[in-house]
């Protein structure tokens, strides 16, 4: 292979790279704020079980909390408040 075809080689080769960084970055974006609010979700129900709440970190619970956010956390104590 000559230098010339590894130059045109390597010039396409990052072509394909940064337009599947731009085709991507919109998902990537979504599922990186997806995963964040899971942690905080997750964060949230832990603070709320240290003061003896006693909800368990389910994926139920915790998608409502990320979906939600604090008023979510707010309905799970409520509903735990309410059915015991």
């Amino acid at each position: 292979m000559t230098l010339l075809q590894q130059g045109l080689l390597a010039g396409f080769g990052l072509v394909v790279v940064i337009a599947a960084a731009r085709m991507f970055k919109g998902p990537f974006r979504w599922a990186l704020r997806a995963v964040l609010n899971g942690l905080a979700g997750v964060a949230g129900i832990a603070a709320a079980n240290i003061f003896g709440l006693g909800l368990g970190i389910t994926l139920l619970n915790v998608a409502v909390t990320a979906v939600l956010g604090l008023p979510g956390l707010a309905l799970l104590i409520g509903a735990r408040w309410l059915f015991g």
